[in-house]
Order: structure tokens, then C-alpha cells, then sequence
């Protein structure tokens, strides 16, 4: 019974990590980046995340943070003086090598039916096995949906 309790209890505490976005990271083995990279992406990503919250906890909310090989991504919705600073700071980051922006107007909000939108594609991502879907990122923001991530061919994006 002492087993089955601890085991619930792991299960839960991970379940609980990975629906909250998570705060650490965790190598994923069907990622192509090395282990060392991928912790490196992790850092540059936790770094430029928590700039941006101390900037502005409520803007920051609006944006998202991706980072692959030293790539960041940043996309959402934010004013044009927060977009700069966004990007300025991202561009300071150690290990940062490029900055791609996917803005959004200010009034195109993250909702829930964007939230079920990117669930949905999300699985249908998870369940195509010709697509390495652990490396794809899906943001959707007011219907629109960016795609970001590492794929090995052209075929691959594609698809």
C-alpha cells in the first residue's frame, strides 16, 4: 500500500510539472539536440522569461519563450516598447545566436477556445508518427497558430 501511495504521489507531482508549463527542465530522449543543448536552451530561455517578469509580470504573461540551438522565438501579443525591450533583452543573452518575433496585435488574447485549439493540434501532432512532435512547440494566439521547433527535412515541415 506504501508503494502505490509513493507512486501516485511521483505520478502526480509530475503530472502537476508538466500541466504547469513546467519550471525545470527535462532532457526529452526523442530530441535531437544533445543533452548539453538542451539544458543550454533551457537556461536561455528561464533567463530571458525572467527579465521580462521583472519587467512586467503582466506583459510578460502575454509572451511566449522558445529557444532550439541557441534560436529564440518570442510570440504573443505585447506593446511595441515592451517588444523591443522583448527582443533587446533576448538578443543579450548569452548563447542567444538569432531572434525570430511572431507579434500579435494587443487585443488578440490567448482564449480558451485557443487553448483547446493548440490541445487539439497538439495531439494530432502526438499521433503522427511520421513527425518527431516532441520538438515542435504549437502557440495559437486569437485562431492564429505558430508552429516553432527543430524538424530534420523541408518533408517534415511540410507534413
Amino acid at each position: 500500500m506504501k508503494r502505490i501511495l509513493v507512486l501516485l504521489t511521483v505520478l502526480g507531482l509530475l503530472l502537476s510539472a508538466v500541466l504547469s508549463g513546467g519550471c525545470f527542465a527535462v532532457p526529452d530522449p526523442t530530441d535531437e539536440r544533445s543533452l548539453g543543448s538542451q539544458y543550454d536552451d533551457a537556461s536561455i530561455k528561464t533567463s530571458i522569461a525572467s527579465k521580462m517578469l521583472s519587467e512586467s509580470p503582466t506583459k510578460a504573461n502575454a509572451v511566449n519563450v522558445h529557444c532550439f540551438l541557441g534560436h529564440v522565438f518570442l510570440v504573443g501579443e505585447a506593446d511595441s516598447a515592451f517588444r523591443q525591450f522583448c527582443v533587446e533583452t533576448a538578443q543579450k543573452t548569452s548563447g542567444v545566436n538569432h531572434v525570430t518575433t511572431h507579434w500579435f496585435a494587443d487585443d488578440t488574447s490567448n482564449t480558451l477556445s485557443d487553448s483547446a485549439l493548440e490541445a487539439q493540434i497538439d495531439g494530432n501532432l502526438l499521433f503522427t508518427k511520421s513527425v518527431p512532435s516532441t520538438q515542435v512547440v504549437v502557440d495559437v494566439w486569437g485562431g492564429n497558430v505558430v508552429l516553432t521547433g527543430i524538424m530534420a527535412d523541408q518533408a517534415d515541415i511540410d507534413r
